[in-house]
Formats: C-alpha cells, sequence, structure tokens
C-alpha cells in the first residue's frame, strides 16, 4: 500500500517544505488538484525538494485545456521528476469549463478512454494517435 499527501491550495512558496515534509514522515507521493490553482506549477516547485517522492495531478481538468499544452507541461514534469510523474486527467462539467475556464464547452467523446489516452503519446513518435487529438506540428526538445 503507498501514502501519498495532498499538496493543499496554499502560498506556492510552501510547497518544497511541504514535499520535504511529505517525504520526512514516510509518505510514498505528492498530488496536486485542479482546485484553487492550476495543478501544474506546485508539483514542479515540490519536486525540487523532494526527489524520492512520486508526483502527480488528481485531477487536472483535460477539457479546460488544450491537449497539446496538457502534454507538453506532462513531459516537462516526468523530465523534472525522472519519470515519477503521473498525469492524471478528468472531465470537469459543463458550468466549470464554461464559467471557471472561460472555455467552450464540447461535449466529450463517446469512449473516454480514447481520448485521455492522447497525451501519453506525443512524446513517442512525435505528434498524437489517440481518438480526438490532431496535432500536426510538434517541435521535440532534442
Amino acid at each position: 500500500m503507498k501514502f501519498d499527501h495532498h499538496l493543499p491550495a496554499a502560498p506556492l512558496g510552501e510547497m518544497p517544505g511541504r514535499a520535504e515534509w511529505a517525504q520526512r514522515i514516510g509518505c510514498d507521493g505528492v498530488f496536486s488538484a485542479d482546485t484553487a490553482r492550476e495543478p501544474f506549477l506546485p508539483i514542479a516547485l515540490a519536486a525540487s525538494a523532494a526527489p524520492g517522492l512520486d508526483f502527480g495531478t488528481a485531477i487536472a481538468a483535460a477539457f479546460a485545456r488544450s491537449p497539446m499544452v496538457a502534454a507538453q507541461t506532462a513531459w516537462a514534469l516526468a523530465e523534472l521528476t525522472g519519470g515519477r510523474f503521473l498525469l492524471g486527467l478528468g472531465p470537469q462539467i459543463k458550468a466549470h469549463v464554461e464559467r471557471r475556464f472561460a472555455m467552450p464547452w464540447v461535449r466529450p467523446p463517446p469512449v473516454w478512454p480514447s481520448s485521455s489516452g492522447r497525451c501519453g503519446l506525443y512524446g513517442r513518435r512525435g505528434r498524437p494517435e489517440g481518438g480526438c487529438a490532431s496535432g500536426a506540428i510538434f517541435i521535440p526538445t532534442r
């Protein structure tokens, strides 16, 4: 069994200390949610302070951001954490997508796993292969 710590929507300057604390008390990982702030920046700050932990989002709203931006951010965090980043994606309700994230509502595809699988494939071949994404230009980092 693994135990993880949830990074609250606290000031960003506290994230390294919270990750150090989680590692010190024996947690296996820390996770950040798409709540009062976006979930990725707290992970980047925490990762530098606790290199022995796993990191992830629980969850990042999938339909509130571009699939390409989500994939590039996840790729960067995977690099920063030495492959210990888990991208947790989830849908959001129409009201949140439109009013909280200021994005147009698009009905989720009929098969959710097909659409959520797109992000992990960006790094392998340089372009998405999932059922819903269509990025034709990808600039490799190396």
